[in-house]
């Protein structure tokens, strides 16, 4: 069976970005869309709330645990470890022996080729690092970097993962993946990853869509500003 996943997203749980969005009514909203796995990706900070991971599984979903590290000031995805392993990476030598120790993990390079913080040359001089590369949902028609990371996909034989990288609310649900699995638990779904067992359709982004995302991300701007002077 195919079952719809994002497993890039950002909450008010988020340690770095004052956002607002709450994981519990995310929870709810990917029920109503039939979205069955979830990630909750915070910048520096491995989720592994078993108050989530409850208040999920009552909903038929299931949360993988993860985060969204930076190294060398480029992001890099890690999920299934232990939040240990995932404190303790600090450069790409660390993730090598985070990956080596840790063979259930997944590892994932979200928007790789876009302007700020991103892998960009980093990714292909550590690609034995990466079990797949994300198709990010910031793109339109006239501006698509996840082309570039298609070729490498395609170059190295890594299997794209679209999602929706989400902040705000209006993201949500935007560009999802959907992964062939035979029964819904995190190493099944990691296994299917790995393997290639995805299919997604790619959307670009109105204008309308992206003037909203644009808007709200001055808007989180101006907050991060007014919180670091407060």
């Amino acid at each position: 069976m195919f079952i719809k996943a994002d497993l890039h997203i950002h909450t008010a749980d988020d340690p770095t970005d004052p956002l607002s969005l709450d994981s519990k009514e995310l929870i709810d909203k990917a029920a109503k869309l039939g979205i069955k796995v979830l990630a909750f990706t915070c910048h520096e900070q491995y989720n592994c709330s078993k108050e989530y991971d409850s208040y999920a599984k009552e909903q038929g979903l299931l949360i993988i645990h993860g985060g969204e590290k930076q190294i060398a000031g480029k992001d890099v995805l890690i999920y299934n470890v232990p939040v240990q392993a995932f404190d303790q990476v600090k450069t790409f030598e660390d993730l090598r022996n985070l990956k080596k120790d840790h063979p259930e993990s997944l590892l994932i390079a979200p928007h790789p080729y876009y302007a700020i913080l991103s892998l960009k040359e980093d990714l292909e001089s550590n690609i034995d690092l990466f079990d797949a590369i994300e198709w990010s949902h910031f793109y339109t028609s006239c501006y698509n970097p996840n082309k570039k990371a298609q070729k490498t996909a395609e170059k190295f034989h890594l299997p794209l993962l679209a999602s929706s990288d989400t902040h705000f609310a209006c993201q949500f649900g935007k560009n999802i993946s959907e992964i062939e699995i035979a029964s819904l638990n995190t190493d099944e779904v990691i296994r299917s990853i790995k393997a290639g067992k995805i299919k997604f359709t790619p959307k670009a982004l109105n204008m309308f869509e992206l003037a909203r995302i644009l808007l709200n991300m001055l808007k989180l701007n101006l907050k991060i500003i007014l919180k670091r002077h407060a």
